[in-house]
C-alpha cells in the first residue's frame, strides 16, 4: 500500500504541508505565525489537521506561561488575576463553583511560576506576574480523505455539517489526493459549500485549491 495513500500518511503529508506552505494561495508574512497539529479537537469532534493562525508577537508573550499546556482553572487565573496586590476572592469574578478549587488551582499556578502568591494573616493574596495575551486569531481544521469515494463523502459530509453548523472552527477543509483531473472528483460529491477543498500531491508536496471555504460564523450560536 502506499504510504501516502494511506489515511494515516497522507495525514502527515498534509501536516507538513501545512508547515511549509500555510497560508494557501498566500504569500508569507510576518504578520501572522502559524502552529499545526493532529488529531485535536473537543470532546466530541475531533480533527485529523489543526492549523492556529497566530498573532505572533502575542505567541511569544504566551510563552511565558511555559510550554505545558493550561488548563479551564488556571486560564481563569492567568487572565483575570490582578496588576496589584489582591485577596483572590475579593480581585476574581466568581467561577461559579467552589473557591477551594480556585485555592487548588492557585497553588499549582505558583507551583508552575505563573501567578505570584503570599499569604497576608489568613488570607490568600495574588498578583499576576505578565498579562496573558490573546494569542490565537483563528482556527482552521482539516479533514485528510486521500481517497473520497461516494461512502465516504456520505460519513465525511454529516461530520463537516456539524462543524459548518457549530461554527467550532474558523475555516474547514477537506485534503483529498490530487487526481491530475481537469476538474477534481471530489467537487461532484455531496459535501457543504462551506467547506473548502485542497487538492494535495503528497509526494512532493504540492497543493492546488480546488473550492475555497467561506469563513464561518464562530460568533454565533450554532
Amino acid at each position: 500500500m502506499d504510504p501516502h495513500t494511506a489515511e494515516f500518511g497522507f495525514e502527515l503529508r498534509t501536516c507538513r504541508w501545512a508547515e511549509r506552505e500555510w497560508p494557501p494561495d498566500e504569500s508569507a508574512s510576518d504578520d501572522r505565525a502559524f502552529v499545526v497539529a493532529r488529531q485535536l479537537g473537543t470532546k466530541r469532534r475531533r480533527w485529523d489537521t489543526i492549523v492556529l493562525e497566530c498573532d505572533p508577537d502575542a505567541l511569544r508573550r504566551r510563552a511565558n506561561f511555559g510550554p505545558d499546556r493550561l488548563d479551564s482553572d488556571l486560564l481563569y487565573l492567568v487572565r483575570d488575576a490582578p496588576a496589584e496586590w489582591a485577596y483572590y476572592r475579593d480581585a476574581l469574578p466568581h467561577p461559579g463553583y467552589p473557591w477551594r478549587y480556585v485555592r487548588e488551582a492557585i497553588h499549582r499556578a505558583d507551583d508552575r511560576g505563573i501567578l505570584e502568591t503570599r499569604k497576608n494573616g489568613n488570607r490568600i493574596e495574588i498578583r499576576r506576574k505578565w498579562a496573558y495575551p490573546d494569542w490565537l486569531e483563528r482556527i482552521v481544521a482539516i479533514e485528510n480523505k486521500p481517497d473520497l469515494d461516494a461512502s465516504a463523502a456520505r460519513a465525511l459530509g454529516a461530520q463537516l455539517e456539524y462543524d459548518v453548523a457549530m461554527g467550532v472552527a474558523d475555516e474547514v477543509w477537506v485534503a483529498t489526493r490530487e487526481t491530475g483531473e481537469r476538474v477534481e472528483p471530489v467537487l461532484f460529491e455531496d459535501l457543504p459549500i462551506e467547506a473548502g477543498i485542497l487538492a494535495l500531491e503528497p509526494d512532493d508536496l504540492t497543493a492546488e485549491v480546488a473550492w475555497h471555504p467561506r469563513s464561518l460564523a464562530v460568533d454565533e450560536p450554532g
